[in-house]
């Protein structure tokens, strides 16, 4: 029986290029939007996500010039750091070695499916379909985001400018290496160019209302529940419900057999209960783990032990 090898990603992984986990993205927003008091406060008070939804919300209740004015700002201070940020990817290199047996991407594709919570362009930019040396010999042609149809760009050098825009009826090519971005994506826009992204507290319910989200969250349903999987998780720190709820079922099914989780924190990032206090049931940690400690930048330069390590999920 062939195993189901997937792999999940989050915000860490992309630190890994310095990209901004949450705290960082708030910090970067706070500067960014320091002539505004009212805004800035509530971003010392609560992460950027949590901030969108509060504006968002006293907008919609009062629809002041004053709070329009101030959703506007941070939509735009949140899009012009993660075009900053992508600007930044497509400026480093992003192997860690020049030794193409070390190669990050030699890993990425042998996976049957790659899931991402990230809406940056990290690997839009890097984990390129022409890349010979990397796609010659697997059963890719390269990799596609279904669902999708990428709009032409202006320039072909700047892929940190890419945009994308949801095409049904959704389906996948089964010679091309699937990429499903679960929260959607700075790159994405729907037909009337408006962002389309998950951000904010009710992120399945968001998901749930837009069709091309919705689908790529069935694909990802769809492959944990496929026997057995086995599903390497790299820099996700377990704290969206959904996603936490999804790979609780897939374990108590019996379909997700194994997880190789990537973290420096190692197990310790699925304990959700504060020191000091009585901890409840916690079935995330029920989930067969094996830990991954080293940091990718080292499992794919000189830690040949880590890199053997990861490697054997599909052994």
């Amino acid at each position: 029986m062939s195993v189901n090898c997937i792999l999940l990603l989050g915000a860490g992984f992309s630190k890994n290029w310095e990209g901004r986990l949450a705290r960082e993205l708030t910090n970067d927003l706070m500067g960014r939007l320091q002539d505004n008091p009212y805004l800035t406060a509530l971003l010392n008070q609560m992460n950027c996500e949590d901030a969108l939804v509060q504006v968002q919300e006293q907008y919609l209740r009062t629809r002041s010039d004053e709070d329009e004015r101030r959703l506007h700002l941070l939509q735009q201070a949140i899009s012009n750091v993660f075009d900053r940020m992508n600007q930044h990817f497509e400026g480093r290199q992003f192997e860690f070695s020049n030794d193409i047996s070390r190669h990050l991407q030699k890993l990425l594709v042998r996976f049957d499916a790659i899931f991402t919570l990230n809406q940056d362009l990290l690997l839009e930019i890097h984990y390129r379909n022409s890349n010979v040396a990397i796609w010659h010999g697997t059963r890719w042609n390269g990799y596609e985001m279904p669902g999708l149809r990428a709009l032409p760009l202006q320039d072909p050098l700047f892929r940190a400018r890419g945009k994308w825009r949801p095409e049904v009826p959704f389906r996948s090519n089964p010679n091309m290496q699937p990429y499903y971005k679960l929260h959607g994506s700075t790159g994405w826009e729907t037909t009337d160019g408006q962002p389309l992204l998950v951000i904010g507290r009710d992120k399945a319910g968001t998901i749930a209302r837009t069709p091309i989200l919705h689908w790529n969250y069935q694909q990802f349903e769809a492959s944990l529940r496929r026997r057995p999987t086995r599903l390497m998780v790299i820099g996700y720190g377990f704290g969206d419900a959904h996603i936490n709820d999804t790979l609780i079922e897939a374990n108590q099914n019996g379909s997700l057999a194994l997880m190789y989780l990537v973290q420096p924190a190692g197990k310790g990032i699925l304990n959700k209960f504060p020191p000091g206090t009585i901890p409840g049931p916690q079935p995330l940690l029920d989930i067969p783990c094996v830990e991954c400690t080293a940091p990718i930048s080292a499992a794919f330069s000189t830690d040949d032990m880590a890199r053997e390590l990861m490697e054997k999920i599909f052994v």
